[in-house]
């Protein structure tokens, strides 16, 4: 057992360790967390907070399931009764009941909407799921597009000042004038202006990651994945595919089918309850009479049957439950109606944005010799500042805008990824 009134008779030597202990700590602080877009996604479904609380009301759904299926097996109770008499005939009763249903109409559908309602709760948790995923899929990839175009402003940076490098020694030797090296000193700032601009725009990107991460802001983030690879080419596959997975896979597609389902078990629900429920008894119990037996223990056995003959509430819950039955319908066929046209609406965003991509890939190529262009005649003199400027900004726009047709290439794939719920299935086995 640790002695707690041990105190160390000499700091000077217990310093040093504690000097070093504190460093290493404060190192270890500063080190980057690391992650791929698979372990952000990861680490969010594991702190999200909503998906915990539903992963509760889910276990909370399965014993309601349970419970309901346990109605039928055989339930065991005793009885005991101590009569106190004026005459003095005290007398204690006890008796044990064994009870197993036979025959139950509506536990049977009560089992089977305790079950839907379970399933209810699942697609539920599985859509929250998807929708966490899709969240950190696009503030994972704005941060790796805010870090690009970051990127892109430290290339002009670094055009800006080797520019401006020998223009100075241009002026020194007499062969430029002071407007002109302060021509390029202004684009330079210039530069450095939209360099901290992209800087916060990616701060801002990194807060709204931490935050659905679950994760303190001041976290020093480190992304594994630092390019925008455009997706495989299989949303290329038409719509009548992406409208069977979504039918097979779409969390709120399937809520709505088991809604359906659910209003049918209702109506029979209410038709079973005009049917008769059976079950057996068995009892078994003894009479203690003023200290002694009066007769030998009793054993008994029978079937119960309870039947409801006439309710006259009944007609009005089957109408009810038929009209439930209408409206589970009519919410399905709207929510397939809907599902499909945001895939259309998705997959023709897609093809737009994948030609914008195409575009912009031969305007950055474009760009890029344009610049080696510019560079030559303008340290040959023959191209002014300001030209210079024009073709500088040119690269920067190209190679900004090959970025965000990259960004938005996965963004429309990863909403239609969403969209069908294609993350619930085995990708690689369709």
């Amino acid at each position: 057992m640790r002695n707690l009134n041990w105190v160390p008779m000499n700091l000077k030597y217990i310093l040093p360790f504690l000097l070093v202990f504190s460093c290493s700590a404060l190192f270890a602080q500063e080190e980057p967390l690391c992650l791929s877009l698979r372990q952000a996604e990861d680490l969010a479904i594991e702190n999200n907070y909503e998906i915990n609380a539903n992963l509760h009301r889910l276990e909370q759904s399965y014993y309601a399931y349970r419970i309901s299926k346990d109605y039928f097996l055989p339930t065991m109770a005793l009885s005991a009764q101590w009569d106190i008499a004026k005459e003095g005939d005290h007398s204690l009763d006890n008796a044990l009941r064994l009870t197993q249903p036979l025959y139950d109409q509506t536990a049977c559908y009560q089992l089977k909407e305790s079950e839907a309602q379970w399933e209810l709760v699942r697609f539920e948790v599985q859509q929250q799921i998807c929708d966490v995923l899709l969240q950190v899929r696009e503030a994972y990839d704005e941060v790796v597009l805010n870090q690009a175009q970051l990127a892109v402003d430290k290339m002009i940076i670094q055009i800006w000042e080797e520019d401006l490098k020998k223009h100075e020694t241009h002026l020194a030797i007499g062969a430029l004038t002071t407007f002109e090296i302060n021509q390029t000193r202004l684009q330079l700032k210039n530069a450095w202006i939209d360099y901290y601009d992209t800087q916060k725009k990616m701060r801002v990107s990194q807060y709204k990651l931490l935050n659905l991460l679950s994760l303190s802001s001041d976290t020093n983030l480190n992304l594994i994945e630092n390019n925008l690879n455009l997706p495989s080419q299989d949303w290329q596959k038409g719509i009548n595919l992406w409208k069977e997975w979504a039918c097979q896979y779409n969390p709120t597609l399937k809520q709505e089918q088991m809604n359906c389902f659910l209003s049918q078990v209702k109506i029979k629900q209410v038709k079973a309850e005009n049917t008769p429920t059976v079950s057996m008894y068995a009892n078994a119990g003894h009479r203690y009479v003023n200290n002694g037996f009066d007769h030998q223990p009793y054993l008994g056995a029978g079937i119960s049957v309870d039947w409801t003959l006439f309710n006259p509430a009944n007609k009005h819950k089957l109408k009810q439950a038929q009209e439930g039955k209408r409206e589970a319908l009519a919410h399905y066929y709207q929510v397939e109606l809907d599902i499909e046209a945001k895939i259309y609406s998705v997959l023709s965003e897609l093809e737009q944005s994948h030609q914008v991509y195409l575009v912009a890939h031969e305007g950055s190529l474009l760009a890029q010799e344009g610049i080696q262009i510019a560079t030559k005649k303008h340290q040959m003199g023959v191209m002014t500042t300001f030209e210079y400027r024009d073709a500088i900004k040119a690269l920067r726009e190209a190679e900004q805008k090959i970025n965000q047709s990259k960004f938005d290439v996965r963004r429309a794939y990863y909403r239609l990824i969403w969209q069908v719920g294609l993350d619930l299935s085995q990708i690689e086995k369709t």
